[in-house]
């Protein structure tokens, strides 16, 4: 075999690589910002120190991603700037997946507010906390 056949059979090769990751990547990355098919607002919640995996793990359970694949891919493309933080997360109807991930990362949860009259005894604010469907854990 020529030296030049082989050459060029190397850079078609290479060329074709080349050709097929641009490819793969145009998909990706038209897949990641995507708009899911979800009809409602909903919340989601990442629980404290949630890694990468459990939160692939949330987003699957509620099929928000079904690839992980594209998922790894997007943790991979945002770096060492992609840090989620835990809390509950209002998830907007039609987001992609790379705006879901931007909300985790950005840290900006759902905040609840609880009212306490002015006055009460340390009891009556126990009680009020207490009957508080969304606050957990326990009051000491």
């Amino acid at each position: 075999m020529n030296v030049n056949k082989v050459f060029v059979t190397i850079i078609y090769i290479f060329l074709f690589i080349i050709v097929l990751s641009v490819i793969l990547l145009s998909f990706l990355n038209k897949e990641i910002h995507k708009p899911l098919e979800v009809s409602d607002d909903f919340v989601l919640e990442v629980k404290k120190g949630a890694n990468s995996e459990q939160i692939f793990q949330l987003l699957r359970k509620y099929n928000l991603v079904n690839s992980r694949i594209k998922y790894n891919y997007l943790v991979y493309a945002k770096g060492s700037e992609y840090l989620p933080k835990y809390g509950q997360y209002l998830i907007p109807k039609n987001s992609s997946l790379n705006s879901i991930l931007d909300i985790f990362n950005s840290g900006e949860s759902i905040e609840y507010k609880i009212t306490i009259p002015e006055g009460l005894t340390t009891r009556k604010i126990l009680e009020i906390v207490s009957k508080n469907e969304i606050l957990k854990g326990l009051i000491n």
